[in-house]
């Protein structure tokens, strides 16, 4: 409390107590009251003295008793980082940061020269390196937004001498390991789907080879089961769920169950075919068994043909006698006919089934050269 209150609360309580005699006298007031008077008076005063030096312990500079003196103005600087490459988790692969970095010198710290922004650069792609080298490039927008977070926050740089931030972070890998990664994602998924494919077929021929084709009661079962009340068609594919399953385990087909497979008949020879190696080159007289047969035309049948091949060995002689003669021997002609008749000994050659020449005679002599 100052002087100036002590003294208004001195002048208030010789007032008041003048007050109280004059009242006093005039009212004719007993002792007792007189006593009270006093009481109330003194009450009143010391209330007062003690909530004004409360409001002023609350309030020791009331408004308008200070000046205002100017504050110094904080210095904020801005400085460019473009495409910085920030080391990730796979060592082939890294970030590119862009963003501002705004700094001012610490208020506390040396008044000598200095390149702030360059301090401010270094403290920033510091702490951004912190975050980005155990980070997968592959989540290149997720690691950008713990980036903003983490440089949004003013702090001094190593030397303590300028405090740094980032705004306006950007984080991006180059093109061509966008490609790389995206190419490297599409293949990943394709092996997944292959490895569980693979792993499907798998476990289809283990189950058909363990299970279904351990032996051919168990084929049977499986097809009885897959073919409801058909029990005549299992009967007649036993044959079939033998051969499969002695496939199957590389065995031999019991005996017991030999008798119900059924051997298709052999092809029957065709008359004409050369008999040679199918790599073996197609001669004149090939040609003409083809055509042959593409016309129905049958040289088996005696004497009805004879003119139609010497007149075809004819033309071919004039420029390929060899391949003439060949006509000639393997179809018949109607020299050989005449000469065959004049000898009765001697059978006459026909042609072997499948046209590669005449077929042996019975005598075992080989047919006559024309």
């Amino acid at each position: 409390m100052t002087t100036g209150q002590k003294t208004v609360f001195g002048f208030l309580g010789i007032i008041a107590t003048l007050l109280a005699v004059i009242l006093g006298l005039c009212l004719g007031w007993p002792l007792w009251v007189w006593g009270l008077a006093a009481a109330l008076v003194s009450g009143a005063l010391l209330t007062g003295m003690a909530f004004t030096g409360r409001a002023q312990r609350a309030e020791p500079f009331p408004e308008g008793t200070l000046i205002d003196l100017p504050v110094r103005p904080v210095e904020r600087r801005e400085i460019q980082l473009t495409r910085v490459r920030l080391p990730s988790a796979e060592r082939d692969y890294g970030f590119l940061l862009t963003a501002t970095v705004r700094w001012c010198p610490r208020p506390d710290g040396p008044d000598r020269p200095m390149d702030g922004g360059a301090l401010a650069r270094a403290s920033v792609v510091q702490r951004a390196e912190e975050v980005t080298r155990t980070s997968e490039p592959g989540r290149c927008s997720l690691v950008q937004h713990e980036l903003s977070a983490a440089l949004a926050v003013m702090l001094p740089d190593p030397y303590d001498l300028v405090d740094a931030h980032a705004v306006e972070v950007t984080l991006a890998l180059d093109d061509r390991d966008q490609e790389r990664l995206d190419r490297l994602a599409v293949i990943r998924k394709e092996q997944t789907v292959w490895e569980h494919e693979r792993r499907h077929e798998q476990d289809r021929r283990e189950y058909l080879h363990s299970d279904v084709l351990r032996d051919t009661g168990s084929a049977v079962v499986w097809w009885l089961t897959r073919n409801d009340e058909q029990i005549g068609r299992t009967v007649d594919d036993l044959g079939i769920l033998a051969q499969l399953t002695s496939a199957a385990n590389n065995e031999e087909i019991p005996e017991l169950l030999r008798e119900l497979i059924t051997t298709p008949p052999a092809p029957e020879p065709v008359w004409g075919l050369a008999d040679t190696a199918p790599s073996a080159p197609r001669t004149v007289a090939d040609l003409a068994g083809d055509l042959f047969r593409a016309t129905g035309i049958n040289p088996d049948q005696k004497g009805k043909y004879l003119l139609l091949i010497d007149t075809l060995a004819s033309a071919v002689a004039e420029n390929d006698p060899e391949s003439a003669e060949e006509i000639r021997r393997r179809y018949g002609s109607i020299r050989r006919a005449e000469e065959s008749a004049a000898s009765p000994d001697v059978t006459a050659p026909t042609p072997a089934p499948n046209g590669d020449g005449p077929a042996p005679s019975m005598n075992g002599s080989a047919p006559h050269p024309e």
